[in-house]
Parts: structure tokens; sequence; C-alpha cells
């Protein structure tokens, strides 16, 4: 009996150790379920809340009591009751599913809440289920506001994307249009303009090829061809009568030479032909074809009547032996010869003599250029370039006149060409950059352009006179510019780049002449820093009147504007062209309806600009 009471003492002892232990516990739990800041609740199997922890209140304002015993559904949002109980269901059907609804607290107010719950087993009886609210609406705010956020951000990036979407439209437009110009400035590389025929810088390169050829045995043969008293037909009826002649002449000479042979518009009503592989006999008789078909071709032209018309033709045949340049020499040598022996002639030079009466001509007007030089017989004629928008003058072009015998004026046009053949334009142009510099000294309002040949490029020590002169003369740089030809600056871009750097450097401005007849590519206008472009005075004579030249002008001016260069109109003769210009928003003019050349006067000649 004692050790059954020892035993039932040390149960006792023990149960109330475990019981204890068991309470310690329950307010550990209570503790820690209280304290957390998620409602911990328990529902029996009807969905009768059994349990709910404190937290209830500082969440949704309902004390605990409140709410035991009642339906878990009675705070449920309406529009959520159905997704909850089916949840609820499938809980006690035995898994355990996270859900997120809506629940409404004592004030009215809708909040969102996420509840993680399983099922209540005791003795593994189903008796209800347990779980956890926790409390996300402050999550489900930042959530709709990222998503505004984001909305907007698209919306941004929507604008965005339209933007750069018209922005690269445009862009195709620009590009598409700079190709389309650079596309035509490329056709008036190689074409003249009016009979659509090469131009002079093409025909010289095909020369070049047909020399090449000719050295290795496949003989050529050079034709220049001038129509007679073609002056006579553009002072009488007009320059539109005389671009139907040169536009008729092209064509006929084209429809009898071959398709292998090469006919160019040299310049003016001057014309050039290739034959490939020919003799002198076969060239004789192509040049009278060529004659004769002209002779016999009525020229009639409504407004403008009929001409018959003829042409003198000047023959060098092609054997490998003289270079192009010499070449084309003896063809204008033949080409004079025949029409100093009347019109309608043909002439073939042999190369290894040369007609004395033009051999005669040129010797006497090198003399007359030789003294000019040492007697300063030269004299300097200046017309005024000006602002389109608002007439202002920009600057004065110095240009260059002869005085011959008697004291008449000789033309540059007659002149320069034999002054360039025989090397003495570094000699005239050394003298006009002098001469230029004196007078800008007695004038200081006086701005000046000087034209460059294209042979003077070549000369080193020119260059370096004219870089001395100007930083000696102590005046301001900017005073003076230089012109160089279009042609010139092709036919040697790493010389004539040189020098627009080097006077650019010390202040100096710099135009390029005569554009449009002769680029042989884009490029090349692209590397050449020069300020201006002097859009050639063939595209702007008929500006008014020819859609053609309009668009190749405005071709030209887009271009030129595109790459920071102003633009210079040449030969603008009269009103209707000039408000043409402005309209094409070309920058600048010259011509006889604003001013022409002439000496020295300090009323006209005071710079505006």
């Amino acid at each position: 009996m004692k050790v059954i009471n020892e035993q039932l003492k040390q149960e006792i002892a023990e149960r109330e150790q475990a019981e204890k232990m068991l309470r310690e516990s329950e307010k550990r739990y209570r503790n820690l379920v209280e304290n957390i800041n998620d409602v911990i609740f328990t529902l029996n199997t009807q969905g009768t809340i059994t349990y709910v922890s404190t937290a209830i209140e500082k969440l949704f304002l309902y004390k605990a009591d409140e709410v035991t015993g009642k339906p878990f559904d009675f705070f449920i949002h309406p529009d959520d009751l159905t997704l909850v109980l089916s949840r609820l269901e499938r809980v006690l059907a035995g898994d355990a599913l996270p859900s997120e609804f809506r629940v409404i607290d004592k004030n009215g107010e809708v909040h969102f809440v996420r509840t993680s719950s399983r099922p209540l087993l005791i003795e593994n009886q189903l008796v209800g289920l347990t779980g956890v609210l926790v409390d996300i609406s402050g999550r489900k705010q930042m959530e709709d506001e990222l998503r505004e956020h984001r909305d907007h951000l698209e919306e941004i990036v929507d604008e965005r994307t339209t933007e750069l979407k018209t922005a690269n439209e445009q862009l195709q437009q620009e590009i598409a249009e700079r190709k389309q110009a650079e596309a035509q400035l490329k056709h008036l590389a190689t074409h003249d303009y009016l009979t659509g025929i090469p131009n002079r810088f093409s025909f010289e390169e095909s020369l070049k090829n047909t020399v090449a050829k000719a050295k290795c045995g496949k003989d050529g043969s050079l034709l220049f061809i001038d129509i007679d008293n073609f002056k006579l037909v553009n002072d009488t009826k007009g320059h539109i009568a005389g671009d139907h002649l040169l536009i008729n002449a092209a064509r006929i000479i084209k429809e009898n030479i071959r398709k292998s042979d090469t006919l160019a518009r040299l310049g003016g009503d001057e014309f050039g032909v290739l034959l490939e592989e020919t003799t002198v006999d076969e060239a004789r008789l192509v040049a009278e074809k060529l004659r004769k078909k002209v002779e016999d071709n009525d020229f009639c032209f409504t407004n403008y009547g009929c001409f018959n018309l003829s042409i003198c033709i000047g023959i060098v045949m092609i054997d490998g032996s003289l270079n192009s340049q010499k070449l084309l020499t003896l063809a204008d040598t033949a080409l004079y010869a025949a029409k100093e022996k009347g019109r309608n002639r043909i002439v073939l030079l042999d190369p290894n003599e040369e007609t004395t009466t033009r051999l005669s001509a040129i010797n006497q007007l090198v003399a007359q250029v030789n003294m000019a030089i040492k007697e300063d017989k030269f004299v300097l004629h200046f017309q005024p370039v000006v602002q389109v928008d608002n007439g202002k003058t920009l600057y004065h072009e110095a240009l260059l006149r002869l005085l011959g015998e008697e004291d008449k004026l000789i033309s540059p046009g007659d002149f320069i060409p034999v002054a360039e053949r025989f090397g003495l334009m570094p000699q005239i142009d050394r003298w006009v950059v002098g001469e230029s510099l004196n007078i800008m000294r007695q004038n200081p309002g006086l701005c000046l352009f000087v034209n460059i040949s294209g042979l003077s490029l070549s000369d080193e020590s020119l260059l370096g006179y004219i870089e001395e002169m100007i930083t000696q003369c102590g005046m301001e740089p900017s005073r003076i510019g230089f012109e160089i030809t279009e042609t010139a600056a092709v036919k040697d871009m790493s010389l004539a780049r040189r020098w627009i750097e080097r006077l650019k450097k010390i202040g100096c401005r710099f135009a390029l002449d005569d554009f449009g007849i002769g680029f042989s590519s884009f490029s090349y206008l692209q590397m050449l820093p020069v300020d201006y472009i002097k859009i050639d005075g063939a595209f702007i004579v008929n500006l008014d009147k020819d859609p053609s030249h309009r668009a190749l002008v405005k071709a030209m001016n887009t271009v030129a504007h595109t790459l920071g260069k102003k633009t210079i109109a040449e030969y603008v003769e009269n009103e209707n062209v000039l408000e043409t210009l402005l309209k094409l928003k070309v920058d600048c003019a010259q011509g006889y309806f604003l001013g022409i050349p002439k000496t020295l006067d300090k009323r006209d000649l005071q710079d505006k600009a």
C-alpha cells in the first residue's frame, strides 16, 4: 500500500508539472498570437468563427468577442463572397490554399487581405480550419500606383515612339531629298544641262581613255565642231532660239555617229566628237557626213522662223604620241583654221604642223599679255555681289581687263585662255592680288573677291606671296576673298584644298565659281571648305521661265545650305529672275541687273554689308 501511495504521489506531481508546462506553453503561445499584427482565426466545419486574435481590433476595428461565434463571411466584401466560400470548402476538403479577397471593417472601409489556411484536426478528426489574415491594402495601393505609373510610362513610351517614328520618317524624307539632289548633281557632273549629252569634263576623261587605247594600236580621231554664226542667232532671236538650235544640232550629230563614239558639248556652240578606231579617211568621211547633214537640215521653230545652219569641223588624229591636253589644243587650232577659211569647212590638222595664221594670232596675243605684265597694262573692273533678301552689297568681284592697242579693252575670254596655255596666269594673278590689296587699302569700306586661275594653284610661291602680302598689309583678312572655278578645283583636289585651307586660316573667304557645269562627284563639294557656291549663270539666265533650271538651282541651293555654305547666283539680268531667286532662298546674286562691272568709283563701291 505504501508503495502504491508513493507511485500515486509521483504521478500526481508529474501531472501537475505537465499541466504547469502546458499552461506556460499556452501563455507563451497566446502572448505570441496576441502580439502578432496579423489576425489568427479558427473556424468550425460550419464556417463559424470559434477563435480570433486581438489583432482584429487594430486592423478591422472589431473586438474579438464581437466576431466570435459569427459566420466567417459576415464581414467579407459581397463581390468576393463566392470566391472565399469556394476556397474554404477546398480547405475543409484537405487543401491548404492561400487566397486574396476584400473585407469590410467596422467603419465600412474596404481592406485587401491575404489568407493562408489549412484544416484543423484533433485526433485525426476534422474539426474546422485555422488560418491567418494579413492586411495587404498598402501593398495593393502601391501596386495600383505602380500600375498607374507603368501605364503612364507606357503612354510616354508610345508618345516617344510615335515622335521617333515621325522624326525617322522626316529623316528618311530628307535623306531621299538629299539623294535626289545628289543624283541631280551627279548628272550635272557628266552631262550638259541643255542638250543632255556629256559635258566637257566627261569628254576629257573619255579622251584620256582613247589616248590609252591608241598607245595599244587602236588609233582614233578627235573632232571639234562649231556652229557658224551662232552668235548672230542668239543676238537677233534671243537665247531661247539659240538653245533650240543647240539641242537640234546635238541631235543631228548624235544620229550620225556610232553608238561607240562619244559626243559632248564643250561649251557655247562648240561640240566634240571622239571616233574610236578610225583611219584618217574614215574620220574625213564622218566629218563630211556631219557637215552635210547640218547644211541640208532646215532648223524651224515656232515664233522664231527657219534657219539654214552650217558647221566648221577641226580634226586631229589620235595615235598615242600626244597627251589629251595637247590633242585638245591642236583640235582647237584645227577648228580655228577651218573658221578662218570661211563657214562650212573641215580642216584636218597634222600634229606635226600648225596653222601659221593661228600661231601668228596666238603669238601676238601672248606678246600683248607679256607686255601688259611688264608695263602694267591690266585694268580691274568691279561688279557688286548683293544679298537677295535685302539688296545690300556683300562684296565686289575684281574682274580683269587687258589694255590693247590704243588702250582698247580686251575681254578676258580672249586673252586668259592663251595666258593659261602658255603658263602666264600665275604672274597675272600675282598682279591682280597686289593691285586689289592696294585699292582696298585706299578704300577701307571695300571688300573684294579675286579670281585665281586653275594653273596658279600649282604655284607654291604665289600662295606664299599672297599670304605674306595679306599678313603685312595690316588689313583685316576677311575683307578679301578668292574664287576658283569648279573645274579647276576638281582637276587637282589636293592643291585646291591646300589653297583654301591656308588662306582661310589667316581669315580670308573662299568661293567655288561656275558650280554645276563640271562637278564629277558630290563628295568633292564636301571636301572643299569654301564659304560660297556660285551657281553657274547658264542655270540663272532663264530661271524665271525654265522649270528644269529652277529644279536644278533648288537642288544645288539645298545641298549647299545642308553643307553650311551660302549660294550666289550669277548672270542676274532682270527683276523676274531676282524674285525667283528670292523664292528659292538663294543667298546672293550678281549680274547686270544689279550692277555692271566698272572701274573704281567711291560712290558706287561703298560696301553696305
